[in-house]
């Protein structure tokens, strides 16, 4: 009867100390945690900018901008740009190959292959229960500073 006690016992402390270890160890420090979902993962639908202070009118541009990321640290630009030539929307597309939470309100995004390649820091600020967007970029090609505001879709 001891024996079978005993097991009993050693089985309840093994099955409270298996159920109580967690997935990840973070050394005692919450920082350490790593989350697999970022409050950027999803669909971004553009509803408005500003290119150096000055309201981006390009109803084109605005009805198609859209950024997707994915929880693999990848997505997606989709737009559009009205030509100067024939005064049509041109709507394009290019992969985001990688993108990445630098600080609390920081991301470092990479665009684009080739020569078309390009790597943006942002910084953000999202409102209205994580499903308003607002990025702030500073274009260095072209000295400006863009702010973006998007509404998750």
């Amino acid at each position: 009867m001891k024996k079978l006690l005993y097991t009993g016992v050693a089985l309840t402390v093994f099955s409270l100390a298996f159920a109580s270890c967690k997935k990840e160890d973070t050394n005692g420090n919450p920082d350490d945690i790593t989350v697999s979902e970022d409050v950027i993962v999803g669909t971004w639908k553009l509803v408005s900018k500003t290119e150096n202070g000055e309201a981006y009118t390009d109803s084109c541009g605005l009805a198609q901008g859209k950024y997707s990321f994915n929880a693999d640290g990848r997505g997606k630009v989709e737009g559009a740009n009205t030509s100067s030539l024939s005064g049509e929307c041109v709507p394009f597309s290019y992969a985001i190959s990688s993108w990445e939470k630098t600080a609390d309100n920081k991301y470092t995004v990479h665009a684009g292959s080739g020569s078309l390649a390009i790597t943006r820091e942002w910084t953000t600020v999202f409102s209205n229960n994580n499903n308003r967007l607002e990025i702030t970029q500073y274009e260095e090609e072209d000295d400006e500073t863009d702010i973006s505001i998007f509404e998750r879709q």
